[in-house]
């Protein structure tokens, strides 16, 4: 399910946005193609807009829980400074083959670290200092991995979290368990006063938060 704007609005604003990427095209026919749900992956308005929130925050680093097929890697790494990193984490190696092309093809190879790992594990071991962390991996996880984090995430720094609509399950009397932890997680940053927090309707929904302290 997909929430939000109808398809002839849709064509309409990704109509009159600025041109996606070069890359975007062929990196999202082949998401379509070689991964088992391609709905997982950024669509290209979402994917404009963590590039657009990534430039705007100039980051020095950045941490993603989750890559898929490394849409939203990109266009987070396009934003980084100059000698700016990215470290991503993803749980299914499979995907190694198809998200080293993507990067390579992107130029962003060289900014990019994946770790290929379960995220609960290898968040333990991220010492940086976060510019902008960017969640879209084990739903149930969400909260867990806030509150490894959080400290780590500067002042200024962003929190952007995919999913946390699940369909728009999250408003239903009667929850599934994964929109059941994803209300829970929605509650929770609202709940934290160091985050101010805005969440987006858009396809499945997107949380952005600043850390105010």
């Amino acid at each position: 399910m997909s929430l939000g704007l109808d398809p002839l609005l849709r064509r309409y604003c990704e109509m009159l946005a600025s041109p996606e990427l070069p890359i975007m095209e062929s990196v999202e026919r082949a998401t379509q193609l070689k991964t088992a749900k391609p709905q997982d992956a950024s669509d290209p308005i979402q994917g404009r807009l963590l590039r657009l929130l990534s430039t705007l925050a100039q980051p020095k680093f950045i941490l993603e829980v989750g890559t898929m097929s490394a849409v939203a890697t990109i266009n987070l790494a396009k934003g980084l400074v100059e000698g700016g990193k990215l470290t991503t984490i993803e749980w299914n190696e499979d995907l190694k083959p198809i998200i080293d092309k993507h990067l390579a093809a992107a130029n962003v190879d060289q900014k990019v670290n994946v770790i290929y790992d379960k995220a609960i594990e290898t968040i333990p071991t991220i010492t940086e200092r976060i510019d902008i962390l960017y969640i879209d991996a084990a739903k149930r996880e969400y909260i867990q991995y806030i509150e490894l984090l959080i400290d780590q995430v500067n002042p200024g720094g962003l929190i952007i979290a995919d999913n946390v609509l699940w369909k728009g399950e999250v408003t239903n009397n009667e929850m599934s368990t994964m929109a059941r932890a994803l209300d829970e997680f929605n509650h929770f940053i609202k709940k934290r006063p160091e985050l101010e927090t805005l969440i987006l309707p858009h396809r499945d929904g997107l949380s952005i938060s600043r850390k105010i302290s």
